[in-house]
């Protein structure tokens, strides 16, 4: 068998302006000839953000979120997919953004807390990346050049699901969406139906099957929500008092849906925060609990463990 050298596209033994030229030209081509192929298969799909009907909106938690939030007297968040999910190029579904309204000074500080305390088992990771800004150029159209400064960025951020208050984690699993009428929404947002591809967060058969068998079962995240429309894909949803940020450390996905007690050969914990405080969930027969005194709020925390809601109290019989 010969062996055969790559050349990228564009490169040309000539360094000449014309050479430089048509190699530039070939390459926009071909990108652009790739794209409308992927976007004309039938296996086309778009990048999906958060659909209404899902039970939570996922986020990253960073010390540069922390320190925007802590400013805002209503913080947004920016949606965030699953690392192994593929980036599509044939559009966008979803809203990609939570305006958390009027968030109580107390449920920042408690985010801080829960921050601060899981980077003492996991420690912040920086990765430096030399700063560039885009530049126009008369040959090659935009280009990026460096700055000459350097860009500390945070690569291990603390993953964060936004859930009404009275999501149930003793009964229901987490990073499940629950959402019956996601092929539906996707088709809302001017995508054909038939394109649909569900985008778990949990990718196996089992996680899967649980999802669709126990949607009727979950509420939607209460939102408030603008237009279906593309171009309002960036426009923030709103939520109000009573969401609660569950605060992962790992960025696994499938153990936190599993109740796995071992992570990365430590014991997993999660923190479940809202303003009255930070409650520490705990693996439980492969779902989590709080405490045996329940958890958060009024909700569903009925019974041992409970879940997200007071504890049924007993009251005195009526004489």
């Amino acid at each position: 068998m010969t062996a055969q050298a790559f050349v990228p596209v564009g490169s040309v033994s000539n360094s000449g302006p014309l050479h430089k030229k048509k190699g530039v030209s070939m390459a926009r081509f071909l990108i652009l000839f790739t794209f409308i192929s992927l976007c004309s298969s039938t296996i086309r799909a778009a990048n999906q953000y958060y659909m209404p009907g899902d039970a939570f909106f996922s986020a990253v938690l960073t010390e540069e979120v922390l320190e925007r939030i802590e400013k805002e007297e209503h913080p947004i968040f920016e949606y965030d997919r699953p690392d192994f999910l593929p980036q599509m190029l044939c559009g966008y579904a979803g809203f990609s953004r939570l305006r958390y309204v009027s968030m109580p000074k107390a449920m920042k500080e408690n985010l801080r807390t829960s921050y601060n305390e899981f980077r003492k088992e996991y420690p912040k990771r920086i990765e430096i990346r030399p700063e560039t800004k885009t530049k126009r150029t008369e040959d090659e159209g935009d280009i990026e050049v460096p700055t000459g400064r350097n860009l500390h960025i945070e690569i291990n951020g603390l993953r964060v699901l936004f859930y009404n208050a009275d999501f149930n984690t003793k009964k229901h699993r987490l990073a499940l969406k629950y959402n019956e009428k996601w092929a539906d929404e996707f088709a809302a947002w001017g995508h054909k139906r038939s394109s649909a591809v569900f985008e778990a967060f949990v990718p196996t058969p089992e996680a899967i099957i649980t999802d669709w068998r126990d949607g009727h079962a979950v509420d939607a995240l209460r939102v408030t929500m603008p237009d279906r429309s593309a171009k309002n894909i960036r426009v923030p949803m709103q939520i109000e008092k009573g969401a609660i940020a569950i605060v992962i450390p790992v960025n696994d996905f499938k153990r936190v849906y599993q109740g796995e007690e071992i992570a990365w050969g430590r014991n997993l914990v999660l923190h479940a925060i809202s303003a009255e405080g930070i409650k520490k969930l705990r693996s439980e027969r492969g779902f989590w609990s709080d405490s045996i005194n329940g958890g958060f709020g009024r909700g569903l925390g009925k019974g041992t463990f409970g879940g997200f809601g007071d504890p049924i109290r007993k009251e005195p019989a009526e004489n």
